[in-house]
């Protein structure tokens, strides 16, 4: 059940950061992958997927 709502959480999270973020052209998709990793390391998780994009590793 815990992990179920970290889930959850962490894809209100992603969507929260994409309505935010979309005047600056930074869209996280909202994917299996995404979700999982912003379960395990939270909001940390979403600052790591933005670098990611930005430099493009």
């Amino acid at each position: 059940m815990k992990y179920i709502k970290k889930f959850i959480m962490g894809t209100f999270l992603i969507y929260a950061f994409n309505v935010i973020a979309v005047n600056l052209n930074i869209v996280i998709p909202i994917n299996i992958w995404t979700m999982c990793f912003t379960m395990l390391f939270d909001f940390v998780g979403i600052i790591v997927i933005v670098l990611i994009m930005t430099v493009g590793v």
